[in-house]
């Protein structure tokens, strides 16, 4: 999720997630109709019933580290279904409006950052996909349409 190609802010605990879309005018509709609630463009709305919302997919970045300890340590991670249990409006830090949206995970396999997650993640076998020539970093270098690394970062599972 991002709003305006900028990426938004997290606070989150394991299960539920604050996501704030910066930006000028009523809440992005997107998410606000995902919330069980009717639509209220200057107040907000709370969901009677969170669980009956439609469902959103959430995808951590790593640079959501630097306001969740649930971040992936690189790249994107599917994080599971979660669902818009409130929104409303606030002044965010800069003094401009922020939409901020409450979200609860509703879903039933355990989250990937959780001791269960990664056994469930090392029993099936899952490893990041990477497309060739995306996700060069510093010390990589692209040579014939194959990777060759240069770094002395260690190989392995990237979550």
């Amino acid at each position: 999720m991002s709003h305006h190609g900028r990426p938004p802010c997290f606070l989150s605990v394991w299960h539920m997630l604050t996501y704030n879309a910066r930006g000028p005018g009523s809440p992005p509709r997107a998410l606000a109709l995902n919330c069980f609630a009717p639509i209220n463009d200057q107040e907000g709305a709370e969901a009677k019933d969170w669980r009956s919302g439609k469902p959103v997919r959430v995808v951590r970045n790593v640079k959501g580290g630097k306001h969740s300890k649930y971040a992936p340590a690189e790249g994107n991670r599917y994080d599971g279904i979660y669902k818009v249990v409130k929104y409303w409006p606030e002044k965010g830090k800069s003094g401009f409006l922020v939409w901020r949206y409450l979200l609860r995970r509703d879903d039933d396999e355990p989250g990937p950052w959780t001791k269960e997650g990664k056994d469930r993640i090392k029993k099936l076998g899952l490893t990041m996909q990477v497309r060739p020539g995306w996700g060069l970093a510093p010390g990589e270098a692209k040579v014939d349409g194959s990777l060759k690394v240069r770094s002395s970062r260690p190989a392995g599972p990237l979550w």
